[in-house]
């Protein structure tokens, strides 16, 4: 399946591109943001863009020979450190390629059998398949009940610890049926594996740790005036942004005669978006994608 990149003309909407403006896409992946991006920019736009994956940077390095744009393999959480201007507009979109997701060797689904690696970064230490055979039961389980708000962590880590008492857990298909064979699977719903390889993926490469990290240093990189569009795929990562967005109080000491502030450096361009339904259709994986873009003032 060939990537689409989802909400894309939402996004460039909101970006609200300044011809001759520096620009960043936070997650290249196959291109599709930051090549939408290049077509609104002049000869003196500049674009920048990162990514941990090494197959998203070779795909760059193949198809974006343009002067104006750079990319730099890392995570969007070190931009201060990047050799990169303030900037005009940002987006990130946290979902995953459909060469990531269609590529068993990577590991990231249950659909095609593979390795159980998920690592965004191939040349990262850490991967499931060393976590997975040594991590103990609690572990286990507070990781698929806190990133994959699972219910059934319980049992399904329990399941994992017995099964892996015989014989390590090598590959997904193995993997995923240890969780179905603790869970109820009813036609029509999600695999019931979904939401614990969300968990292990989202742990194995600190996904909200960068989050967070990119929120508390983008706006010394964020010209005022400036736009920042985020696309998120679950609720974890959704509450972070709208979370730090929302208007924030200071509280003075008693002893000062002030009241308490509000204080508002971002406002919020509209209420949260959606893919629409002649989207979805097109592109299912849109189905889960949410838009929020904010504008420093």
């Amino acid at each position: 399946m060939s990537h689409i990149p989802v909400l894309l003309e939402e996004s460039i909407d909101f970006l609200r591109i300044i011809p001759g403006g520096n620009y960043f896409d936070g997650t290249y992946g196959e291109g599709g943001h930051s090549n939408a991006i290049l077509k609104n920019l002049n000869k003196e736009g500049r674009l920048f863009a990162t990514d941990l994956d090494l197959g998203a940077i070779e795909i760059a390095k193949k198809n974006m020979v343009d002067n104006r744009f750079s990319i730099f393999h890392s995570s969007f959480s070190n931009i201060k450190h990047l050799d990169i201007p303030h900037l005009d507009g940002a987006i990130f979109d946290f979902g995953m390629s459909s060469n990531q997701l269609d590529d068993p060797s990577r590991g990231f689904s249950f659909k095609n059998n593979g390795p159980i690696d998920m690592r965004m970064n191939t040349e990262s230490d850490a991967n499931l398949k060393k976590w997975i055979n040594n991590a103990s039961e609690n572990e286990i389980e507070d990781v698929i009940r806190q990133f994959g708000e699972e219910s059934n962590a319980k049992k399904i880590s329990k399941k994992i610890i017995e099964v892996r008492q015989n014989k390590s857990i090598n590959d997904t298909h193995n993997l995923a049926e240890i969780i179905k064979s603790v869970s109820r699977f009813k036609k029509n719903k999600i695999h019931p594996a979904t939401k614990t390889f969300q968990a292990f993926r989202i742990f194995i490469n600190n996904e909200l740790d960068e989050i967070q990290k990119l929120l508390s240093s983008i706006d010394d990189m964020m010209k005022v005036g400036s736009r920042l569009v985020f696309i998120s795929f679950h609720s974890l990562e959704d509450r972070l942004i709208k979370n730090f967005f929302r208007p924030k109080e200071i509280n003075y000491p008693r002893d000062i005669p002030i009241n308490n502030e509000i204080e508002i450096r971002y406002k919020a361009l509209g209420k949260k978006i959606r893919a629409s339904k002649d989207e979805i259709k097109i592109n299912p994986r849109s189905r889960s994608a949410i838009l929020r873009a904010f504008e420093k003032i």
